[in-house]
């Protein structure tokens, strides 16, 4: 199986730490994202990783290297990557798929119980997502009657200012495309977006037109909110720190039971 890292993005939200690095390199209690989100990804078995870099791709490049315990590392890199959006940068790794692909930006803290989640899913398109909130949440959401497919996804610019969305589930942004959806579905729509649009929209469009043309191949898998944290600003990245130590408390006070038995 293979990987698609999205990594191109400056990280303006996140100043002033991405001054001087680029944000998957901004660490997490004490460990980068990127590097996070690679140590994961060995574990569950993928054996051909492509990262798409752009801002300070070089400090990625040489932080990662050509390969990752023991896995390949390909870059390619999207050199326009402050005048396109990640629709673009995932178009510049269009032809790279070969086989079933993870796809996941890397501004993302995850258990790995949502990984091993979303790659168990067997539907031709599988989107990773957790019960929306609208006070502690923002950005995309799908909506699903049963769960399970997807019935509707909706942008934040296409979102109704005042509407709770109660009902919805908000996207993690990680993926799981087979071979078969990827070439012969979604990217031809994908670059219909790209000719008709522009390069400064999001990867999600094309997904969520094909949902709208009431797609069955693609579906949610949903997983407890306290299985992810997105770091989009300093708020974000003080939330995901506390995560941490959260977790690592609850994991002592499992093993202290542990113990006792």
């Amino acid at each position: 199986m293979q990987a698609i890292l999205l990594a191109a993005g400056k990280g303006s939200r996140l100043h002033p730490y991405t001054d001087s690095m680029p944000k998957p390199l901004v660490p997490v209690k004490g460990k980068s994202m990127l590097l996070r989100l690679l140590d994961q990804i060995v574990e569950v078995g993928i054996n051909d990783i492509t990262i798409v870099t752009g801002y300070r791709a070089e400090q990625i490049e040489k932080t990662v290297g050509d390969s990752y315990s023991g896995v390949p590392i390909r870059y390619i890199r999207n050199v326009c990557y402050d005048k396109t959006n990640n629709i673009y940068s995932l178009y510049l790794a269009r032809d790279v798929v070969t086989g079933d692909v993870l796809l996941t930006e890397c501004d993302l803290c995850l258990k790995m119980e949502a990984i091993q989640a979303l790659l168990k899913n067997e539907a031709p398109c599988s989107i990773l997502t957790s019960p929306f909130n609208s006070e502690t949440m923002d950005g995309t959401v799908v909506l699903s009657k049963d769960c399970s497919h997807a019935d509707a996804m909706l942008l934040k610019k296409m979102q109704h200012p005042g509407e709770v969305y109660s009902d919805a589930y908000k996207t993690v942004n990680v993926y799981k495309f087979t071979r078969n959806f990827w070439h012969k579905k979604y990217i031809p729509l994908l670059e219909i977006y790209l000719d008709t649009q522009d390069k400064t929209s999001y990867y999600e469009l094309p997904l969520g037109g094909l949902i709208y043309f009431q797609n069955d191949d693609i579906q949610i898998v949903n997983v407890p909110a306290e299985c992810w944290k997105e770091v989009d600003d300093e708020n974000d990245l003080k939330r995901a720190e506390k995560w941490f130590q959260l977790n690592d408390r609850a994991c002592k006070q499992n093993e202290s039971i542990y113990d006792r038995d």
